[in-house]
Parts: C-alpha cells; sequence; structure tokens
C-alpha cells in the first residue's frame, strides 16, 4: 500500500509529495477498535470494558477526562456512607448536652458538606481547572502562601 506524505518545502516554497511504501510510526499504527462509535454511557459498561473504553479513548487523542472521573466515581461512590458516618461518628461523641440532636444535625452536616465538596470537584475536573492549576501551580501556590505570610503578620 503507498502511502502519500505532504511536506512544506521552506527551500523552494511549494509542497513535496513524498511516496512511502509503508508507515512504520507507531502514533499511525491504531487499532480498528479506535475507531468504533464512541458515544457510551460509562456507568453501563462492565469494569473491564470500561477500562478499555477508556484506553481507547486516551491513544486516540479524543477527550476523556469526564469519562475517566465518571470511571473513578463508580468505584468511590458506594464509600462514601462509611466515610460520612466515620467522621460523623467521631464528631458526635464531643457533645455532652443534646447528645442524639447535636449528632444528628452534625452529621447532616458533614454529610452535605461532603456531596457539596464531591460534585464541586468533579466540576473543576471537568473544566480542567486542576490542569490549570498543575502548569501554573508554582505561582498560585507562592502568591496563595506570600499572601497568608503577610496576612499573618
Amino acid at each position: 500500500m503507498d502511502c502519500r506524505v505532504f511536506s512544506w518545502d521552506e527551500n523552494s516554497q511549494n509542497i513535496v509529495l513524498k511516496l512511502i511504501k509503508q508507515i512504520d510510526d507507531k502514533m499511525y499504527n491504531l487499532n480498528p477498535e479506535t475507531f468504533r462509535k464512541i458515544i457510551k454511557n460509562i456507568d453501563e459498561l462492565k469494569r473491564r470494558e470500561a477500562a478499555q473504553w477508556l484506553k481507547s479513548l486516551r491513544s486516540a487523542g479524543l477527550p476523556f477526562k469526564k469519562q475517566l472521573t465518571e470511571y473513578y466515581r463508580r468505584f468511590s461512590f458506594p464509600l462514601t456512607c462509611f466515610i460520612v458516618t466515620l467522621i460523623a461518628s467521631s464528631l458526635g461523641g464531643r457533645f455532652k448536652k443534646n447528645i442524639l440532636l447535636m449528632s444528628l444535625l452534625v452529621s447532616l452536616l458533614i454529610s452535605s458538606g461532603y456531596y457539596i465538596l464531591q460534585m464541586m470537584l468533579i466540576l473543576l475536573q471537568n473544566w480542567d481547572i486542576f490542569l490549570q492549576l498543575q502548569e501554573h501551580g508554582e505561582h498560585f501556590f507562592f502568591h496563595v502562601s506570600f499572601s497568608s505570610f503577610i496576612q499573618i503578620r
């Protein structure tokens, strides 16, 4: 199979055609599964199928962060009740009066705060805020630490 590669020649200011018998570059050696229909709900896939689908999205260069977040949320969501219970029970023993009422109120506030924090972090991940913090994180954390140091003094 002949492959045509077009490139721009700076010297002659023309497009140059180069015929190649076979391209050996790994970037162009893709599995046929990469070109499947990509509209899938990750919650409906089995664990192995979801991992394979995410791998094919990543190798094809398609956006995959939202699906990856849903994939990890699928495993972390069942642990949510244990996390909230442990935090609420540890804080519930601090009260001397109205133990039942205060424990219920604290556990309700903590569980609400936990769910709100989880939703906000998922939104920030989908908006690539963490990627921007990673790229410009040194400057961000320097300014935050410097401003908090100024406020302390």
